[in-house]
């Protein structure tokens, strides 16, 4: 096989590859906006640049004519394992980041990463991040009417960085908390109308979707 048909060869796998895997991070894994909300851009950019370059850069620095049968079978199993490699760390760091719900907790929508969930199959308050949704973020709410959430423990889960909607066993369908979600809405909506009726300006209506830990 010359030189530049192994290294076009490559290029197609390493395209493949990429065309079956944007459709499930792009269109499951981070529905807009989540991407955003998530700051996941620039991680995201730095992925896909560290593919890029041992996807084209490294077999063309590396894969020379003049080397032996050996040495190029060597170079290109460690090219591939190094790709490989740089796969399976990539996909890990997308896996661990996606959004695995969107929780309205009393006010508030907040946007949740798989590694901030605290799952109740999990032991303690172990994070695990390869529980959860493969097929994008569930729509849910907390039930504060749940007899696990005491005012005591709540209080002792907060001071350890806790927050109820980290509690799958709290989660509960958002149907039912679907027109509290609306009551919350209205002043931001009365906010913007008076804004679009001469009244105080408002530069940016107070927002209902949040990540956790942060403000968005």
């Amino acid at each position: 096989m010359s030189r530049h048909w192994s290294i076009l060869s490559n290029w197609m796998v390493n395209a493949v590859t990429l065309a079956f895997a944007a459709p499930l991070i792009f269109g499951v894994w981070y529905p807009y906006p989540t991407l955003h909300v998530l700051e996941m851009g620039r991680t995201l950019c730095t992925i896909l640049g560290i593919q890029f370059f041992l996807a084209v850069a490294l077999p063309i620095l590396l894969i020379k004519t003049n080397k032996t049968k050996k040495a190029l079978a060597i170079d290109w199993t460690l090219i591939i394992a190094i790709q490989i490699a740089a796969f399976l760390l990539g996909f890990f760091v997308l896996i661990n980041g996606r959004p695995v719900a969107i929780v309205f907790e009393r006010d508030r929508f907040v946007v949740l990463q798989a590694n901030e969930v605290v799952w109740r199959s999990s032991k303690g308050n172990d994070h695990c991040a390869i529980q959860g949704s493969l097929r994008g973020p569930l729509l849910v709410a907390v039930d504060f009417q749940n007899p696990k959430l005491s005012s005591t423990e709540l209080i002792f889960q907060s001071l350890q960085g806790i927050e109820p909607s980290q509690r799958e066993e709290l989660w509960t369908d958002y149907a039912s908390a679907s027109k509290q979600a609306l009551d919350a809405a209205k002043p931001a909506t009365a906010m913007s109308g008076r804004h679009q009726h001469g009244g105080p300006v408002v530069e940016q209506p107070v927002g209902l979707v949040e990540r956790h830990g942060g403000e968005v």
